[in-house]
């Protein structure tokens, strides 16, 4: 069969489909179907068996093409224009004197990807992000132990508890949202990054999650799907948190420098190839201190107040992220907690000095 020439469409906008597009793509091309983009005409979508992406793309083909050297020739286009040339098991595309010749790939499309359930509907205030993104460092992404994987998110009576842990550290951020049901479900740690990703550039219409699936959809009509757990652990989360702070005799107000003092710390210990570091409070001061191969850190912050004196060690890097969020700070035996707004963590201790 001859091939049909088409209007192709403008070089930047495929890009920046086929861009977004490919994170659900898979680096291997072991299953073609997972390492090509497919087109219908109105959107472009890359899928593997966890995650897939749909963007509007009007290139005029109906079939999947090979991803990355797709991706690879666009992006190395400086023409505006791309045209096309199809046949019944191939693509040309043209853009000034670049040309690629592509096979068509034939199959359907995953079911899984459109599932006839309409799940259900919730609202994607800022607060949600907030907490997603409060949560997304410690996600684990642990095979073995499916309930370290992800972020579990619990909604109930329009309040979302978000629970996350790498089993080093655990934390929950909360959000106020509309849903049509209570619901409890695991969002695996691609989704949660690409949702977060795209929610940079763009806001989210909706997110809509149903049995064994989510999705949310962009203003822009992208949309973000994936797979999810179903083994949810937020009852038992929401134990390990509140018999860490029911333990607590006093929280302390976090110092304005604590967060520069960790920051200044981890830098030392990445310097020495080091991972832990001294924590304590007495003596009305809280002291973070470190010996590493070539150098050593030793600072400190006043407190007000009386408070017990205690010496621990910590991975000062894990509360990083969490700091920056955190107004109070308490320790006891075997954690460090930390609490802000709509927000708690504990992070459990190396050891007792």
């Amino acid at each position: 069969m001859s091939a049909e020439a088409k209007e192709g469409m403008e070089r930047e906008l495929l890009y920046r489909a086929l861009k977004m597009a490919s994170a659900a793509l898979a680096s291997r091309d072991d299953v073609p179907s997972f390492a090509s983009f497919f087109f219908n005409g109105k959107s472009v979508r890359a899928y593997d068996d966890e995650l897939a992406i749909t963007v509007r793309c009007v290139l005029p083909i109906k079939g999947g093409l090979a991803g990355r050297p797709l991706l690879a020739w666009v992006s190395g286009l400086n023409g505006t224009d791309i045209a096309v040339e199809a046949s019944e098991n191939s693509v040309r595309l043209k853009c000034g004197r670049s040309r690629i010749d592509l096979p068509l790939i034939p199959g359907k499309l995953e079911a899984y990807v459109d599932p006839e359930e309409q799940g259900i509907f919730v609202s994607a205030p800022l607060e949600l992000y907030e907490g997603m993104q409060r949560c997304a460092p410690y996600m684990g992404n642990d095979s073995a132990h499916p309930w370290r994987i992800g972020m579990t998110l619990h909604i109930e009576k329009g309040k979302a508890l978000l629970y996350a842990t790498d089993n080093v550290a655990i934390v929950r951020a909360e959000a106020s949202v509309e849903a049509d049901a209570n619901v409890e479900i695991v969002l695996l740690p691609r989704f949660v990054h690409q949702l977060l990703s795209f929610a940079k550039t763009g806001s989210v219409s909706s997110i809509r999650l149903g049995n064994g699936w989510a999705r949310a959809t962009f203003d822009d009509k992208t949309q973000l799907f994936s797979r999810t757990l179903g083994e949810v652990q937020a009852k038992n989360y929401a134990r390990a948190l509140d018999a860490v702070w029911h333990e607590v005799p006093s929280e302390v107000e976090i110092p304005a420098r604590l967060s520069g003092m960790l920051h200044s710390l981890d830098r030392v210990l990445s310097a020495s190839k080091g991972s832990e570091a001294n924590l304590s409070i007495g003596k009305g001061k809280l002291s973070l201190s470190s010996d590493g191969a070539s150098v050593s850190v030793n600072e400190s912050a006043k407190l007000e107040g009386k408070h017990p004196e205690i010496r621990v060690k910590i991975k000062p890097k894990v509360m990083l992220s969490a700091i920056d969020l955190a107004t109070h700070m308490a320790v006891i035996d075997r954690a460090v907690t930390l609490r802000g707004e709509r927000f708690d963590f504990a992070m459990s201790v190396i050891s007792e000095d």
